[in-house]
């Protein structure tokens, strides 16, 4: 049967459908079944599109053997109105597969079978989509970074990975790939890339991110491929402006971001809107203040489990009221203040945890066993971190405290100084003057300057 026949009120079917995504496989708790396992893929024929989601033992069995890009018999599946909350895919409903579901290989894959169903949206009307909208997009993908490990809330270790993406709208857009894809991304691809099921997000003011329902296709054999390839060939992608204010991963910055000076931020109305201002410096670290202001310690004392902040001391445990853990060694995290400078003045700013642990090379709890054990090592080594120059991303936002208001300005990006795109910068900022050449002199008018001319032309 094709998939756009199946419905809620006939259970005997069987579909045969080729895989176009597929998700990590997580576990989770439920109050009723207990521990369990589920993934979800994506199929489509050649009269539809559907999202199929297994659960617990299924999931188990069916993870290994399905593979994108293979062609599968599949029945005996619930079927449900699809949440589109989650999902872009144009189908009505959406299908669960439990114990007694069946995924077999098809041995005859036929070979007419369409791969994915797009509908592509451009990069310039991505401003105008709502947080979390879920989109397919295609562009020249180019600035990918390296893969880099973070700790999620839930105490477990996630790859990440930024590229940019533009398109012949003239826009370009930061797009964040996670999980298992941003392992999979090619580290140097500067071809077209097509994305299913991104997310549209506010990180950056406009960027893009990948989920478990996400796929990409590189270089995909399609007429917007052949296109947006033409148009990079004729350097069209050196000419776009960004959706995202931001500095790429690798410390390139993007070709539109406008350098600023701290200086800006004293600047009437910087931070007072309803958005926060973003600023991009070149600054130098000139201290961090491990005691603070108040003789705080940067640090303080976190959940492993959902990294709130906890109550109680090493020497009688430590309990969260969020999630209900409790436990005699818990996790610490930055909230590091600091003040950076540069040719426009100084600013005292905060970096939270992961930009701080970028910015001194340990962990808050490294770094407070350090403490604990010796202090002039700790000392000396935050010393050590200090008058070192990057690239800085601020983001800075008036908030009112006690009737007062006060600029909060935090470092969101920090990464070392490439020179050598930082001479790039500087040569491109020399070319805005557009100052005319001197004309060449004839040598037999050529004269010795007096004195008063010389002072002149200083």
């Amino acid at each position: 049967m094709p998939i756009e026949s199946l419905n809620p009120y006939n259970s005997r079917w069987t579909i045969k459908a080729r895989v176009v995504s597929k998700g990590d496989k997580r576990t989770y708790e439920s109050p009723k079944t207990g521990p369990g396992s589920v993934f979800s893929f994506d199929i489509c024929d050649e009269s539809g599109e559907m999202r199929v989601t297994v659960w617990r033992e299924a999931a188990d069995r069916f993870f290994p053997l399905v593979e994108e890009g293979r062609v599968y018999l599949i029945s005996k599946g619930q079927l449900k109105i699809a949440n589109k909350k989650y999902s872009n895919l144009n189908a009505q409903y959406e299908m669960s597969l439990g114990y007694d579901g069946i995924v077999q290989l098809c041995a005859d894959e036929p070979a007419s079978m369409p791969k994915i169903r797009y509908s592509f949206v451009p990069i310039s009307e991505m401003a105008n989509k709502p947080p979390n909208a879920v989109v397919d997009v295609i562009g020249i993908v180019s600035d990918v970074s390296p893969v880099t490990k973070i700790m999620t809330k839930a105490g477990k270790e996630l790859s990440k990975r930024t590229a940019k993406l533009a398109d012949d709208s003239g826009m370009s857009i930061e797009i964040t790939i996670w999980g298992s894809q941003a392992e999979r991304f090619p580290d140097d691809v500067t071809t077209a890339v097509s994305f299913k099921g991104a997310r549209v997000t506010e990180w950056n003011e406009r960027s893009l991110g990948t989920n478990n329902g996400t796929s990409f296709e590189v270089d995909p054999d399609n007429e917007e491929a052949a296109r947006l390839k033409a148009w990079h060939e004729q350097g069209g992608a050196s000419d776009v402006k960004s959706l995202s204010v931001s500095t790429r991963g690798d410390g390139i910055a993007e070709r539109d971001a406008k350098r600023s000076s701290i200086a800006d931020l004293a600047e009437p109305g910087v931070g007072t809107g309803e958005k926060p201002t973003y600023v991009n410096v070149l600054a130098t670290l000139s201290k961090i203040n491990p005691q603070g202001k108040d003789e705080k310690a940067p640090w303080y004392s976190s959940c492993p489990k959902c990294q709130k902040k906890v109550i109680g001391d090493e020497s009688s445990g430590f309990n969260c009221d969020s999630c209900g853990w409790s436990g005699g060694e818990c996790l610490y995290r930055y909230i590091l203040p600091m003040v950076v400078n540069d040719g426009g003045g100084a600013q005292w700013t905060t970096a939270f945890n992961d930009i701080a642990e970028q910015l001194l090379g340990k962990s808050a709890t490294e770094l407070k066993r350090l403490k604990d054990s010796d202090t002039q090592a700790f000392d000396d080594y935050v010393a050590e971190r200090q008058f070192k120059r990057y690239v800085m991303t601020m983001r800075a936002k008036e908030e009112v405290y006690q009737d007062k208001a006060r600029l909060k300005v935090h470092v969101i990006r920090a990464n070392p100084v490439n020179y050598a795109q930082e001479a790039k910068t500087l040569l491109a900022d020399v070319a805005k003057y557009d100052l005319p050449a001197p004309a060449p002199a004839e040598a037999s008018e050529a004269k010795p300057m007096e004195a008063e001319e010389v002072k002149q032309e200083a």
